[in-house]
């Protein structure tokens, strides 16, 4: 009898133990991807006095960020995205994030120093004032979950006033 009452107590004790080890998903860690891919496209003359207010709010923000010590890391990161979106006449949502890698759907570039700026989305007519040669980019991006440093802007054409809603950066 009381061996019968060991094994079924024992059998009870592997049978929850199992029972346990089967809530317990254990996730093996994902391997980098890495995907190759390429633009072509175009060399653009953009506004100066715009380029100057956008340099101005980024690198007023890179240059606090580098000085509190949150920018390591990402010096290698030379890539503005720069997305238009259109919002009432005359005035833009711009979002911009600073990448290893430019978007994909970018229409056009500009080299500035040694950072290239990538544009996209609603760009307002009077901001691009000629393209010209087309260049070739190809990168592998590495696929990677991290927060790059963005920002929010609000652009009034008419009043040529660019103004910052939100910046942001995540150690």
């Amino acid at each position: 009898m009381r061996l019968n009452l060991f094994i079924f107590g024992l059998s009870l004790v592997l049978f929850a133990e199992t029972g346990f080890a089967q809530d317990k998903i254990i996730v093996p860690p994902s391997l980098p991807v890495f995907e190759d891919y390429i633009l072509v496209i175009p060399e653009l003359q953009v506004d100066s006095i715009f380029m100057q207010q956008l340099d101005s709010i980024l690198f007023s923000a890179i240059s606090k960020w580098r000085s509190q010590g949150y920018f390591s890391g990402l010096e290698s990161n030379r890539n503005f995205s720069v997305h238009f979106q259109y919002k009432i006449p005359s005035r833009y949502f711009i979002y911009v994030e600073l990448q290893d890698t430019p978007p994909r759907k970018a229409i056009g570039y500009l080299q500035r120093e040694e950072y290239l700026y990538f544009f996209d989305g609603d760009i307002p007519p009077d901001i691009i004032s000629e393209k010209r040669a087309k260049r070739r980019f190809s990168f592998k991006k590495f696929s990677r979950i991290y927060d790059p440093p963005f920002w929010d802007l609000k652009y009034d054409r008419k009043a040529e006033i660019m103004q910052v809603v939100l910046e942001n950066w995540q150690r």
